[in-house]
């Protein structure tokens, strides 16, 4: 008689754990849905630019992380580090793409 009341107890328990998940995941997708989209970044001077960040481990160095920022409609790259044991980041180098691909070093009007 005890462990039928312990098995009804535990399976209410699991049942109510159920419910209470199953709510707070509705929760979320609703909030993730029905929340505005993010509007794309804006540079500070020029405006209207699009980014892709491009990140990974960097060659004999244990602690820091590479992120490389391009600018799609300048075609500029900026390298930064993230140094996880002191959680700052440092600016390597910045490179204009276009200048660096066009064999006669001219700047091209990407449409």
């Amino acid at each position: 008689m005890t462990q039928n009341m312990t098995q009804n107890l535990n399976t209410k328990k699991s049942l109510t754990a159920l419910i209470v998940l199953n709510v707070a995941l509705i929760l979320g997708i609703a909030i993730v849905t029905l929340s505005p989209n993010p509007q794309p970044a804006l540079a500070q001077l020029g405006g209207g630019s699009t980014y892709t960040m491009l990140a990974g481990e960097a060659t004999g160095v244990t602690q820091e992380q590479v992120v490389y920022i391009v600018d799609t409609r300048s075609y500029r790259v900026a390298a930064i580090t993230f140094n996880s044991g002191t959680t700052q980041f440092r600016d390597i180098a910045g490179r204009e793409l276009l200048a660096d691909f066009n064999p006669n070093n001219r700047r091209i009007n990407n449409k």
